[in-house]
């Protein structure tokens, strides 16, 4: 083979090789992201973060204006992406379905729909999370001599979201994304309305349990 063949079939092989590159770059510019979530897509588990909740006090305000602050409860959940990479978008973490017992205690359909549940300190954090480290949101709470609250970030006109004396209600609440949906929680969410100041002591008086946990 001649300098001049040779010369020409270094090139042209140089060539290929580039235009194969600059076309690798442009696909996985244009469709990256899309390639990476099925190849490796996130994770999400959705779980009880402490089955004891968090003393929280909350500020009420009465009919006449006046407020005060009194004492209060909150159960959250937690959501979390065990690979960490790649993140998980646009989350939130959904309520489904509200059970109630009825006559028998077998429990009743009381609400069924879609709508999310609130982040913790929803006020300075987005709507739609990106879900690398976890985060929480608030699935209800305890108020002190008043009630137990569900908490949705909208509350549909036909959802009882509070409950002023007992509460023995089922809540399927799961997580979404852009990429890929958590497990399918149903969890029990019970309270006698009695009060205690004490962690250990309300933990006799308010329960949750999880009863399922599985893939959607």
């Amino acid at each position: 083979m001649t300098d001049a063949c040779w010369q020409f079939w270094m090139n042209w092989s140089v060539n290929v090789i580039v235009a194969i590159g600059t076309v690798g770059a442009v696909i996985v510019a244009l469709f990256g992201s899309g390639i990476q979530a099925r190849l490796f897509p996130p994770k999400l588990l959705l779980t009880i973060d402490n089955p004891r909740g968090d003393a929280t006090p909350v500020r009420l305000t009465a009919p006449n204006g006046e407020s005060r602050t009194e004492l209060a409860r909150v159960y959250r959940l937690r959501i979390s992406n065990p690979k960490r990479w790649p993140k998980a978008t646009q989350v939130r973490v959904q309520l489904l379905r509200v059970e109630e017992p009825g006559p028998d205690e077998t429990c009743q359909l009381r609400w069924a729909g879609q709508v999310p549940l609130r982040w913790t300190h929803q006020e300075i954090v987005p709507l739609e999370q990106t879900i690398g480290p976890s985060a929480t949101c608030d699935l209800c709470s305890v108020v002190k001599d008043k009630w137990m609250e569900l908490h949705p970030l909208i509350l549909p006109a036909n959802l009882t979201a509070r409950h002023r004396k007992d509460a023995h209600v089922t809540v399927t609440v799961k997580a979404t994304s852009g990429e890929v949906d958590s497990n399918i929680c149903r969890i029990r969410i019970s309270w006698d309305g009695q009060w205690h100041d004490g962690e250990a002591e309300m933990a006799q008086h308010f329960v949750l349990t999880e009863l399922t946990n599985r893939r959607s």
